[in-house]
């Protein structure tokens, strides 16, 4: 940030592997937190899915003790 003009410039560099380049978006961030150098905010362009389905292994169930 410009302290006379407040013109802006992408002065900070994030390194990247070629196979990772698409996959997110580089943005600097509005805030300056007190810095005279806006932050940068790597994202994801892709949506992980964490949600698992349950499953159990009834087999392995005592059922005897699970009846009592």
């Amino acid at each position: 940030m410009h302290p006379v003009t407040g013109s802006s410039s992408a002065i900070d560099l994030t390194f990247v592997t070629p196979s990772l380049s698409l996959n997110y978006t580089w943005k600097p961030v509005d805030d300056l937190h007190g810095s005279d150098h806006l932050p940068i905010l790597l994202s994801s362009n892709n949506s992980i899915s964490e949600e698992k389905l349950p499953h159990w292994k009834i087999t392995k169930a005592n059922w005897t003790l699970f009846q009592t």
